[in-house]
């Protein structure tokens, strides 16, 4: 079988992990898009539009044979992904982290109340980003165990809609000004949660309220992620200018929920002057790597429903409908393998399966 598993992605029995990466991806901003194809959802285009476009900036420092860190922006309302670059590109280069700007639908995100998807005419964002997570995996050797979101008012809501929708692969998030807990929450384990927000906002009030998508107060999501992140105690200390941060801790897989409140910001990202959020955000992503696990989803397993199905779909339709993406897979082939293309092609929202051993040069081998 792993011979056969080679085949998936093109490659010859016996090469190793470094060759699922076509060579020595060029660094610096590429100007990218998904386009229908095998392995990505039509829902992620919606009924309108053809193709989806993004950003994806490669630091300088990439060498293809060591995995990059991956954060994934997603912009808030009427903010341009070039915009985001221009604000991120130094961090980039200077920590070596891949960046990913996601574009919704004229600038918007597909996000509503309780981080749930907007109502019509907005396409599925959550299966565009699985697309894009696709194909830039295919492009520059991700670390899957450091792919981040991060975003300010929508986009930050939004990461906190990832956070329950895809969190096989979005590992933990950062939200500015837009934290949300989802209702419902289809999260398959703990998410790190970092949240800043502004006392003063009147755009997303930090008490709740107000807006129809908003809803619940800050303080009362936070609570909620710490609550279902298992976190048992809780640290609260005061910075200079009214700022306070409130740290849930001693978490389930060390997914702590943090909360910085400032009592002088409003709708708006913290001047450096006050706090660096850029540079709080890439501590607490460092100091929260996802837990190495591996997990071979049983028939009519609850907690991963979305890949029990998927795995069913694959062995019933998906090696006829998309046989490129699912290569000699037959209805008869094992789930693990089923489960193994599906995490590793970012197919549906599967963990990494569990091997007894590896399987020289097959697909076990191509992804962390």
């Amino acid at each position: 079988m792993g011979v056969a598993l080679a085949t998936v992605q093109g490659l010859e029995p016996g090469v190793g992990a470094s060759a699922a990466v076509l060579g020595a991806y060029p660094r610096g901003l590429h100007r990218l898009e998904i386009k229908p194809g095998p392995g990505i959802s039509p829902d992620a285009f919606g009924e309108e539009l053809d193709s989806r476009p993004y950003l994806l900036y490669v630091p300088e420092a990439y060498r293809p044979e060591e995995p990059l860190p991956l954060w994934v922006h997603a912009p808030g309302t009427d903010v341009s992904p070039d915009t985001v670059i221009l604000h991120n590109r130094f961090l980039a280069d200077h920590c070596s982290v891949a960046m990913v700007v996601l574009s919704g639908l004229e600038h918007r995100m597909s996000v509503g109340l309780h981080a749930r998807a907007s109502r019509d005419p907005w396409p599925d964002d959550v299966e565009y980003t699985r697309a894009v997570l696709q194909q830039v995996s295919r492009r520059v050797r991700v670390d899957f165990r450091r792919v981040r979101c991060l975003g300010f008012s929508r986009g930050g809501r939004f990461c906190s809609r990832l956070a329950s929708e895809l969190t096989g692969f979005v590992s933990a998030i950062a939200a500015v000004s837009g934290v949300r807990y989802p209702e419902p929450n289809n999260a398959t384990r703990p998410v790190p949660v970092l949240a800043v927000h502004g006392v003063l906002d009147g755009t997303n009030p930090f008490e709740g309220g107000a807006p129809p998508y908003w809803g619940e107060s800050v303080t009362d999501a936070i609570r909620k992620w710490a609550e279902f992140n298992g976190c048992k105690s809780i640290q609260r200390y005061h910075l200079p200018q009214e700022v306070e941060v409130l740290k849930h801790t001693n978490c389930r897989e060390n997914a702590d929920v943090v909360l910085v409140k400032m009592g002088r910001l409003a709708h708006e990202w913290p001047n450096v002057r006050t706090i660096n959020v850029r540079i709080g955000i890439l501590q607490f992503f460092s100091e929260h790597e996802q837990p190495e696990m591996c997990y071979s989803v049983p028939v009519g397993d609850e907690k991963f429903r979305r890949c029990d199905e998927h795995i069913a779909w694959a062995r019933q339709s998906g090696i006829f409908q998309d046989p490129s993406v699912y290569g000699p897979l037959t209805a008869a082939s094992g789930r693990r393998d089923f489960q193994w293309v599906a995490y590793h092609q970012v197919l549906a929202d599967c963990p990494k399966p569990c091997s007894e051993m590896p399987l020289a040069g097959g697909l076990w081998a191509l992804r962390g």
